[in-house]
């Protein structure tokens, strides 16, 4: 890397909005496996984080529903190579046994219901309106079936808006209060064709700005605009050309902080970064050992004393 790479960045401005994640509130993440990137950064560190459990989801349409299917009782199940599963789902949420899979999966909706109901903060990362459609309905997930067996097409903008639409009221029916963000997925659909995702990627963007200038609890966080015209270069992507690398997940998880974040809750998440690196630090001897042990301890009382963040 360039050793004044940052002299190269166009600036690029991050407005912050009206409420900042605080050290007690709860962040909850839905969408593709960039905001499930930044979910896992937060939960490796202590903090009260949550990710749909119906795994990634890259189109607006699949997140709509499986909000909507919070609501019912009764999970649509297919059949396929002697396993049950729903297409609004990941495909590792299958089984072989059709009851107990409807029992898991309405557990899961409603832990999800009541995260929803307690998150102060939802982040909602799109990733492509390219779908797949089974007998035309369009589906989050194709479970390895048979090509064949799906249509692809791209959603059009007024699609994308109704999707929108859908998942901000049915949020909010579950938390008026609660502030919803969305971003863009920077990940490259490249198997989509280059051409194809660059379209997806414009609808997306059309779409959303389109739906969030009438929104006044809904904001934008330009994950996308940071890869592709800020930082805008290779260098910055891992060695399938596809996805951030580790070092631009990092970045764009710091300005997500420095924007989403207050003072306090920043300083609290440095404080459980230091903790995470001391747990992660092994020594071989007995009298280290027994060092490392007391200071993991000491460092633990004064995140409790000074944040009031008791951690298990």
């Amino acid at each position: 890397m360039h050793p004044n790479f940052q002299a190269q960045f166009t600036h690029i401005n991050l407005p912050s909005p009206p409420q900042l994640v605080q050290m007690q509130d709860s962040v909850l993440f839905i969408g593709s496996c960039f905001g499930q990137n930044m979910h896992q950064k937060l939960s490796d560190l202590g903090f009260n984080s949550y990710y749909s459990p119906f795994g990634v989801v890259f189109n607006p349409y699949s997140i709509a529903q499986q909000l909507l299917s919070l609501q019912q009782a009764i999970e649509p199940l297919h059949f396929h190579l002697n396993q049950y599963f729903s297409f609004n789902h990941h495909h590792l949420l299958s089984g072989t046994n059709q009851e107990q899979l409807q029992q898991k999966i309405a557990e899961l909706k409603h832990q999800f219901g009541q995260n929803l109901k307690t998150a102060n903060q939802v982040f909602i990362s799109l990733g492509s309106a390219w779908v797949y459609t089974h007998n035309q309905t369009i589906v989050a997930n194709c479970h390895k079936l048979p090509q064949n067996q799906f249509h692809k097409r791209l959603l059009s903008e007024q699609e994308i808006i109704q999707s929108l639409e859908t998942i901000v009221n049915t949020i909010i029916g579950y938390n008026p209060q609660v502030q919803i963000t969305f971003t863009i997925s920077p990940v490259k659909h490249l198997r989509d064709g280059i051409v194809e995702n660059s379209i997806s990627k414009a609808k997306l963007i059309s779409a959303l700005h389109s739906f969030l200038e009438k929104q006044k609890q809904c904001h934008y966080f330009a994950a996308y605009e940071i890869v592709n015209c800020h930082l805008r270069d290779y260098r910055y992507y891992a060695n399938d050309l596809m996805h951030p690398s580790m070092w631009t997940i990092d970045y764009i998880y710091t300005r997500w902080l420095q924007t989403y974040f207050s003072p306090q809750a920043q300083d609290l998440l440095a404080a459980l970064s230091k903790l995470q690196k001391l747990k992660n630090h092994k020594l071989m001897d007995l009298q280290g050992a027994e060092n490392h042990s007391n200071a993991i301890s000491e460092l633990k009382a004064l995140i409790a004393k000074q944040f009031n963040f008791n951690i298990e």
